[in-house]
């Protein structure tokens, strides 16, 4: 629910299916110093196991990979008291693994979890109010960019998916 994205999934052959993700929550709440801003894009390849014969098309387990990049603006109001990081680029590739089940005639909802590796360059900052320039995010002395890396968690995704077309056995 937070974080908005639009993606298309395209069926290559009875087991494999590509994919592309554009996400971009765009939340700001100045009075609460709240940020939730990213703008990201991710490409994936799926493999979908079990006897493919009798089930919906983009349906049961899958596991896969993915690639993604993008720009990021967090900041949590108290719980990071008032402090928020703004990312220069982040870049990801990982592993995925999940389930997608029908629901109905055109909607499915799937499920995945991704472990992956994460680099990202990043400055933190402060929120300063009541300036004549108003409320601004200000970059505290020494002005240096960090670099953080590593494997962790990277995708966590409960999703509903509208489907163009129906038939089974991998029509389109």
């Amino acid at each position: 629910l937070t974080v908005a994205n639009l993606g298309v999934e395209l069926p290559l052959a009875e087991r494999i299916s590509v994919g592309a993700d554009v996400l971009f929550p765009w939340w700001n709440i100045p009075q609460k110093d709240v940020t939730l801003q990213l703008l990201a894009g991710e490409l994936s390849a799926r493999y979908w196991f079990g006897d493919r014969s009798d089930k919906d098309p983009l349906t049961g387990f899958f596991s896969g990979v993915y690639a993604g990049a993008g720009l990021y603006d967090f900041q949590f109001g108290n719980l990071t008291d008032g402090k928020g990081v703004q990312g220069n680029a982040f870049m990801l590739l990982g592993l995925q693994a999940g389930y997608a089940h029908s629901i109905g005639r055109n909607l499915r909802l799937e499920y995945s979890l991704g472990l992956g590796y994460i680099q990202t360059d990043y400055r933190e900052y402060v929120s300063v109010k009541d300036t004549k320039f108003g409320d601004i995010k200000v970059i505290e002395y020494p002005w240096e960019t960090r670099r953080m890396s590593g494997v962790l968690p990277s995708k966590l995704s409960v999703s509903l998916v509208w489907m163009i077309s129906s038939k089974k056995g991998g029509g389109r």
